[in-house]
């Protein structure tokens, strides 16, 4: 009797066992082709930051284009968005300080004009303080917004200048003392002696104590230039 012709069994071994090896290597292959496109897909963000492309509704700028502006006759607002203590510890000179979480109180007081230039950043190009404050001022009206993701990390690495908190030292000396808004102050009128603005005091305010007067200050930013010539901030002149 001739012996009854049986298939080969399939590659990879015999039975279920061999299709069970070979689901297991497809799945390993699927994983790490998961994790180079997600590596690709981190690594394309990162270029595209440093080249100027941005996500939906934010534009970037390169710092060699930031410092043109800078230089220009109508340069843009530019905006630390990082807290009031770490703004103090280096921002780029004339910055003003406009924390994240206090972006949607203060931006009004600080930013009245919702067509002018502004360009938000934060530390580097890793933190997303500034593209997220971009795209909150965006929906509350500022047409001309943009973000400088290389932030202070890029700055200093590029042996510019930061301006640090140094003045806290000198408005010391000077007899400059600080406090938040007593009671009988918040709601009432007041004008920052840094920007300009005017604004109602509120129970977070911070106020400058200086020659027997008080002055309010519309952001926590606004210390660190009083502190430094509280003289000319407070029209005295000494």
């Amino acid at each position: 009797m001739r012996p009854q012709w049986r298939p080969p069994p399939p590659r990879g071994g015999r039975g279920r066992g061999g299709t069970a090896m070979n689901s297991i290597r497809l799945m390993a292959l699927l994983a790490l082709c998961a994790v180079a496109s997600a590596t690709a897909v981190a690594a394309a963000g990162d270029e595209a930051h440093k080249h100027g492309a941005g996500e939906e509704g934010v534009e970037y700028i390169k710092i060699d284009e930031l410092r043109k502006v800078l230089r220009s006759d109508r340069p843009p607002i530019l905006v630390n968005v990082l807290s009031g203590k770490d703004y103090l510890k280096g921002y780029i000179p004339g910055s003003v300080s406009l924390p994240l979480d206090r972006l949607k109180e203060l931006a009004g007081v600080v930013l009245p004009a919702k067509d002018g230039a502004i360009v938000v950043y934060c530390a580097n190009y890793t933190c997303l303080a500034s593209t997220k404050a971009a795209k909150d001022l965006a929906a509350m009206g500022y047409t001309n917004v943009r973000d400088y993701k290389g932030g202070v990390q890029e700055w200093k690495k590029a042996g510019l200048s930061l301006g640090k908190s140094a003045a806290a030292r000198t408005g010391a000396k000077l007899g400059v003392t600080f406090r938040t808004a007593r009671k009988d102050e918040i709601g009432k009128n007041a004008v920052c002696p840094v920007m300009g603005t005017k604004f109602k005091v509120k129970s977070s305010t911070e106020v400058a104590e200086y020659g027997g007067k008080a002055y309010h200050f519309c952001c926590p930013g606004c210390k660190g230039p009083f502190k430094k010539d509280p003289g000319k901030h407070s029209g005295t002149g000494k």
